[in-house]
């Protein structure tokens, strides 16, 4: 009897994150023979203890697939994420019940990047509110930011306090931050400590903290008050 030998997948392909690419695309990658053994060796410790369960309810996982899909991911990005394919459980013929539990968890576990959606998608605008806020504490302008940027004075102003923005916006917000953010800006003249200085009274008075406050800034619910003290400080 002749078996298909085993190959490689392609390097972006989530191998060791779930059984897909071991089981399915028979990848003999080193990470992907190994999460195989793992996970044998988790299945027979379960059985031994009464606890094996390797399948779970589906409609949780359809459901975060759908959400992901309504906030502008594309199913391909998703299986591309999450190395595993989505055809069956989303259209398959009825819906499936019970999925892999490895498999369920690697999909739930997925979180797509701000270049994973749409541009146009509206999102949660709180790290991009964050990010404006935190350059203002530094003593960058809007002006600044805006000449960093090529959007308006006006528009990140409204940015700094908006609850939802564009997908788009905020992937070129965060690229702004990242240039800005680790420099504080010039005071050469005395037009630039006047503004560098009402930049910094606008931050106090509203309450807005320079970057290093956060540890998180996308996902924290509030500045760290150690990292907020040391960053005030500096």
């Amino acid at each position: 009897m002749t078996t298909t030998p085993r190959e490689l997948c392609p390097p972006d392909h989530a191998h060791d994150a779930n059984s897909t690419c071991y089981t399915a695309h028979r990848c003999a990658c080193f990470e992907c023979r190994d999460a195989a053994r793992q996970r044998e060796l988790r299945r027979r410790k379960d059985i031994a203890f009464g606890r094996y369960n390797r399948r779970v309810d589906a409609e949780p996982v359809r459901a975060y697939v759908r959400s992901l899909i309504a906030a502008g991911v594309t199913l391909r990005t998703i299986q591309r994420g999450t190395g595993t394919s989505l055809t069956t459980l989303m259209y398959g013929p009825g819906p499936q019940k019970r999925i892999d539990a490895d498999r369920a968890a690697a999909i739930l576990a997925y979180r797509p990047s701000l270049r994973d959606v749409a541009s146009t998608t509206v999102i949660d605008a709180r790290g991009t509110r964050r990010r404006l806020q935190g350059l203002v504490a530094l003593g960058w302008t809007f002006a600044d930011i805006a000449r960093a940027s090529g959007m308006a004075s006006a528009v990140l102003s409204g940015l700094a306090r908006a609850s939802r923005c564009r997908a788009g916006t905020a992937t070129q917000i965060a690229e702004v931050f990242e240039a800005m953010s680790m420099t504080l800006p010039g005071s050469r003249s005395r037009i630039e400590r006047r503004d560098r200085t009402r930049a910094r009274g606008i931050a106090a008075r509203e309450g807005w903290v320079p970057p290093l406050a956060w540890d998180d800034i996308d996902d924290d619910d509030q500045p760290a008050i150690e990292t907020m003290n040391a960053a005030v400080a500096a």
